[in-house]
C-alpha cells in the first residue's frame, strides 16, 4: 500500500512489467522499506499475454489444474519424505 504522496511520485514512471523488481531499485526505493505481495509467476493457464509471449505454451498446453477438494497440508506432520508421500498419495 502506498501513500498518496509516494504514488504521485511513482505513477508517472510506473513500468508496464516487472514492477516488483523495479520498485526495489534504489532510484524508486530511496531508503524506504518495501513490502510487496508474493505474486506467483509460475501459474500459467493461457499462453496469451504476459511477458513470455507464449514461449512456454508447448510445455504448458497439457497442464491440468486440480479441481478436486483441497489437500490438507500439515507442516511437520510427516517425519520423512516417504511418510509425506504415503499420506498424500
Amino acid at each position: 500500500m502506498l501513500t498518496r504522496r509516494v504514488w504521485a511520485e511513482l505513477e508517472p514512471k510506473w513500468p508496464a512489467a516487472y514492477w516488483d523488481d523495479w520498485l526495489r531499485e534504489p532510484a524508486q526505493r530511496r531508503q524506504r522499506h518495501i513490502l510487496r505481495p508474493v505474486v506467483c509467476r509460475t501459474f500459467h493457464v493461457e499462453s496469451k499475454g504476459g511477458t513470455s509471449n507464449g514461449q512456454y505454451s508447448a510445455f504448458l498446453k497439457n497442464t491440468v489444474i486440480h479441481s478436486g477438494p483441497a489437500a490438507d497440508f500439515v507442516v511437520g506432520a510427516a517425519a520423512s519424505a516417504a511418510a509425506a508421500d504415503a499420506a498424500l498419495l
